[in-house]
């Protein structure tokens, strides 16, 4: 048996994947952070809960180490992450099994509409933000934007000759507007998350894979992912087979008890079949 754990790997723009200088990935901002602060501008891209987080922190000390800072986002505005108490019901055994069997076409559709329930940012936070830009702002004007409703189209890199800190140009649209305008920064933080990629190290088995029709793992209820069915299993990378609880961490003891009970045949730790009101499939025949 083989169970893939592999996790996501850091995921790039195109258009920053061939870029020099000292651009940061959030996934190691904090590595980067001291030399970061020593720029005179700072450019932040991204929409979720790790691009809100470092905003905030470099928002904290802007006043202290001067840099300018922006933060650019795609998103039509700063979404927060819907975290009420029926939505949480979708992480339940219950709509694993109702989301799992709807057609291929209707869960590539829900997985798309669905990235808000878990790629939005903590709305305690987005106050704190806004709290904080308003304290800052009474002594007077932050050197800081925002820009919603900005997507990166493109990117180059200035070394500068060696005359100090280099310089990115950022060819940025502002999308209701359809309008193209560019932004110069010395520092780059792209909070772009992350984007499961096939492991290279299955290409010897790949005919022993079910794929569907995007070309992505076919998983079953039961997490499998081989032609078998009980003998190569998906930790976490099937949004598209078993909705939003394939990335919840909430909902990882679940998956290991449920494939663990595979791996045995039988269930060797308890696992929850049913733990919501709501429900989620149309009931069969007449309703009274």
């Amino acid at each position: 048996h083989l169970v893939l754990g592999t996790g996501t790997p850091p995921y790039l723009p195109e258009s920053c994947r061939d870029l020099g200088g000292d651009f940061l990935h959030n996934s190691r901002y904090l590595q980067g952070r001291a030399e970061l602060r020593k720029k005179r501008s700072i450019t932040l891209v991204g929409s979720g809960q790790s691009a809100a987080e470092i905003y905030y922190d470099l928002l904290s000390e802007i006043d202290v180490h001067g840099y300018r800072l922006n933060w650019i986002t795609r998103s039509a505005r700063f979404f927060p992450l819907e975290y009420t108490k029926l939505t949480l019901e979708m992480t339940s055994p219950e709509y694993i099994d109702y989301f799992h069997a709807l057609p291929e076409a209707t869960r590539y559709r829900l997985e798309a509409d669905q990235k808000g329930l878990f790629k939005g940012i903590d709305s305690e936070l987005i106050n704190d933000i806004f709290d904080l830009l308003y304290q800052k702002n009474l002594k007077g004007p932050v050197p800081t934007r925002l820009l919603a409703n900005t997507a990166l189209h493109s990117a180059t890199y200035d070394s500068g000759s060696g005359s100090g800190s280099g310089t990115y140009t950022l060819g940025l649209r502002q999308e209701e507007q359809g309008q193209d305008f560019s932004l110069t920064t010395e520092g780059l933080v792209l909070a772009t998350g992350y984007q499961y990629v096939t492991p290279a190290f299955l290409e010897p088995v790949r005919d022993r894979l079910r794929w569907d029709g995007q070309g992505r793992f076919d998983v079953a209820r039961n997490y499998s992912i081989d032609t078998t069915g009980r003998g190569i299993f998906l930790q976490n990378a099937g949004a598209h087979t078993h909705s939003i609880t394939s990335p919840d961490l909430g909902m990882g003891p679940y998956r290991n008890a449920y494939i663990i009970g595979e791996l045995l045949g039988r269930a060797y730790y308890p696992v929850e079949k049913a733990i919501a009101f709501q429900e989620f499939a149309a009931p069969e025949g007449t309703v009274v």
